[in-house]
């Protein structure tokens, strides 16, 4: 499903969420829904070097495996997106709503592409061999 994964989502215990994508780029949001745009963006295209926003300290952000069992933050790999969305698991808000972000973002792409077909397919002249 997607295309490019080298990425890093942490959600944070405070309702933020930090993207951490390809080794270049990273930023914190309080907007789980730019979050979500922002890595579907990145998952299809992989690439960051034109983006605006990147924060230094959001790409050295390493949580500790302390601050993961303590409940500090929550990591998902971008590999492992698209299996988490099938768990729909997700009791802090801000996970809930990146996922929820994610999979609408999904669904949208998938009626646009669906769209596109049917015009193509409706707008275009049937060929027949005789």
């Amino acid at each position: 499903m997607f295309k490019h994964t080298a990425a890093v989502i942490i959600f944070d215990n405070g309702g933020g969420t930090t993207l951490q994508l390809g080794q270049r780029w990273a930023h914190w949001y309080a907007d789980t829904n730019q979050a979500a745009q922002d890595f579907l963006d990145f998952a299809e295209h992989g690439d960051t070097s034109e983006w605006e926003g990147h924060e230094p300290e959001s790409l050295s952000f390493d949580p500790s495996l302390e601050e993961v069992r303590n409940g500090g933050c929550r990591i998902l790999y971008g590999y492992d997106v698209e299996a988490a969305l099938d768990t729909q698991e997700f009791s802090w808000v801000n996970e809930h709503d990146f996922m929820e972000a994610v999979c609408a973002g999904i669904n949208q792409k998938r009626a646009v592409n669906k769209k596109e077909w049917e015009k193509e397919t409706i707008t275009s002249k049937p060929s027949y061999d005789r």
